[in-house]
């Protein structure tokens, strides 16, 4: 098994009915699936988003011939709020205003090529100086099966499903749901949850994240569960789902409390050479920064890649939606290492100069580029940093060239881990206060637009016990799972300073 992860913005002059490519890590080979979490934001990396009328935060999957995802979304700043929630059977991503009359991106058609992810957007209306930051982990591998599609929950307390149309036993399996049927739009409520599962052992982790504004104040939570991989909040409980066991062909899902007939979830299953390729960790954030160290489960292996799950709840299986708290949110992240990059050759040929801080392309691609990407000769010898993105053909570094090329290609790397942070402040009876986030960082939590509660990095992989370098905690713990995945990595890499 082979898995990766990197990150993408996609700019909103760029994705307008365009095709739009994102390389995976080099030498990578063709994706068998893949999950892209993504924000509507317009900031720069670890700064908050201030400005934007609507946020929207979503999940999607693709693989096997089938894509989908659901999407959240909540108007900023206005009293009476508004909301809405939408599951697609077509789509990898969609963002859209929260009566979903104007689209600011629509993406429907996907496909795998050698270590390329390439998908096509529709024409669209972005928001003023918004886009989009994405995070994407993919997995391939001769040794590895892998499937995408659409199920659905019993709604009944107690009841079960089956799902079995799988052509192999998966060992893990992540879904998403927004709490709708197939292809169904609901507003005035965004309702988003995410969840995660190994066959064996059989261990589960979710999430849950609910903002209704038929509710006085506007009723909004997140929760944390360990033995479930579904929760809906309802006020300050909450429903659940769980697999309660695995088949040769797909699982047994248990509602435990009554659902809306046929609420549907999205989800990506896995098979790979063993079961224990796989490890769910449940963490605790420290209240002083420094290291906190995690393991990877019975199995004790070095992972390759980790995809990192973190609320502001403090205590599993409650809702977290007291004031308490300043403000109601989630974050999923993703890496492979702390001070690592992965060195990608660019596209075309670029100038750039000591005495100016411009990069001029020819041929180039520098939409794929984002703030904090670092330029480098095809023999490593640094450039510069990225500071902002024109166009295609140009762009501006941080600081004039540290070198001098005309017309010559070039690498670029990136950090080797990232993070979207979405959420509100709580119990605000003047109208929603939204806030998102892309960051550099493994996790990150906030308590209110504009503060960073906690943040760390994820150490490097040299041993099977993982390692969080918090550079800010906080005195309230929060708690959070991650999903580690062992793989093979023979990529090229190259130490940057963070």
């Amino acid at each position: 098994m082979k898995t990766c992860v990197v990150r993408r913005r996609f700019y909103s002059t760029e994705a307008d009915n365009a095709t739009v490519d994102i390389d995976l890590e080099p030498n990578f080979g063709v994706p068998k699936a893949i999950a892209v979490f993504y924000v509507e934001n317009n900031s720069a990396t670890d700064t908050f988003n201030t400005a934007l009328g609507f946020r929207n935060f979503g999940i999607g999957f693709c693989g096997g011939g089938v894509t989908t995802c659901c999407n959240i979304a909540i108007q900023d700043n206005v009293d009476p709020t508004s909301a809405q929630r939408s599951h697609f059977t077509s789509r990898i991503i969609s963002a859209s205003n929260t009566a979903r009359s104007t689209t600011f991106y629509r993406a429907d058609v996907v496909s795998f090529l050698d270590s390329k992810v390439r998908i096509t957007f529709t024409n669209q209306t972005p928001q003023t100086n918004g886009h989009l930051d994405a995070i994407i982990w993919a997995v391939t591998g001769d040794d590895v099966s892998a499937a995408v599609g659409i199920s659905s929950f019993n709604g009944t307390a107690g009841g079960t499903r089956l799902y079995s149309q799988l052509a192999f036993q998966p060992d893990f399996v992540m879904i998403s749901s927004c709490n709708t049927t197939s292809g169904q739009t609901l507003s005035s409520h965004a309702e988003l949850t995410f969840g995660v599962a190994t066959r064996s052992p059989l261990q589960q982790a979710a999430i849950g994240f609910s903002y209704n504004t038929n509710a006085d104040p506007t009723a909004l939570g997140t929760t944390l569960g360990d033995n479930t991989i579904a929760n809906f909040i309802r006020g300050t409980t909450f429903a659940t789902c769980d697999i309660t066991a695995f088949s040769s062909s797909g699982w047994t899902m248990r509602t435990n409390n009554t659902l809306t007939a046929n609420t549907v979830y999205n989800f990506l299953a896995v098979k790979s050479l063993s079961p224990s390729d796989f490890a769910i960790i449940d963490f605790t954030t420290p209240t002083a920064t420094g290291t906190t160290q995690v393991g990877t489960g019975s199995s004790g292996f070095v992972p390759e890649t980790a995809i990192c799950v973190g609320t502001h709840v403090s205590t599993i299986n409650s809702v977290a939606n007291t004031q308490a708290l300043g403000a109601e949110g989630f974050s999923i992240g993703a890496g492979s290492a702390t001070s690592y990059a992965k060195l990608y050759n660019g596209n075309g040929t670029i100038t750039y100069s000591t005495g100016s801080a411009t990069v001029s392309g020819t041929g180039s691609s520098f939409f794929k580029f984002y703030p904090g990407i670092n330029l480098y000769t095809p023999v490593g010898l640094s450039i510069g940093t990225v500071s902002s993105v024109t166009n295609a053909t140009s762009l501006a570094l941080t600081a004039n060239a540290l070198l001098s090329g005309t017309a010559v290609s070039y690498t670029y790397g990136t950090h080797g881990q990232h993070s979207l942070a979405y959420g509100d402040i709580d119990n605000d009876g003047g109208g929603s206060q939204v806030y998102s986030l892309a960051s550099s960082r493994f996790y990150v939590s906030a308590t209110a637009p504009s503060t960073i509660t906690n943040q760390a990095y994820l150490n490097n992989f040299d041993t099977p016990t993982m390692s969080l370098g918090f550079t800010t905690a906080n005195a309230t713990t929060r708690k959070g799972f991650i999903v580690a995945f062992k793989g093979q990595n023979k990529s090229r890499r190259r130490a940057l300073n963070t």
